[in-house]
């Protein structure tokens, strides 16, 4: 059986190689951190309601007030009502002519108050 040339530096390539390293490339990593949609995707729940309650659509403005009480009871609470209670009041004089908004404040207020659990929490 006659070798050709190629199959000769085949076989001394193959010997001489090293085997593959994994090495972390720190400038993707980075970037990663820098990455717009993935500190979106690290937010906690409470910065996120803040943001939405701040710059967010009606939509996204009715379900952080929806959330309040969730958040309220996670152990973000006392950092919640400290943030969020003013943030929802503020968004609440911003949108004065919003039934929707102040319907839903009144009744996730309402539902607060009729938590035990949640209010013993805070006292």
């Amino acid at each position: 059986h006659d070798q050709g040339p190629m199959d000769d530096d085949e076989d001394e390539d193959s010997k001489d190689r090293e085997p593959p390293v994994m090495k972390l490339d720190f400038e993707k990593l980075f970037k990663m951190a820098e990455d717009p949609d993935l500190e979106e995707l690290l937010r906690s729940p409470l910065d996120q309601a803040l943001i939405n309650l701040e710059d967010g659509t009606e939509v996204q403005k009715l379900t952080s007030i929806r959330t309040f009480p969730d958040i309220l009871d996670t152990s973000d609470g006392e950092k919640c009502l400290l943030k969020m209670l003013p943030a929802i009041q503020k968004c609440l004089k911003v949108e004065k002519s919003n039934l929707d908004l102040h319907c839903e404040a009144a009744v996730v207020y309402k539902s607060i108050i009729q938590n035990e659990s949640l209010v013993k929490k805070f006292q």
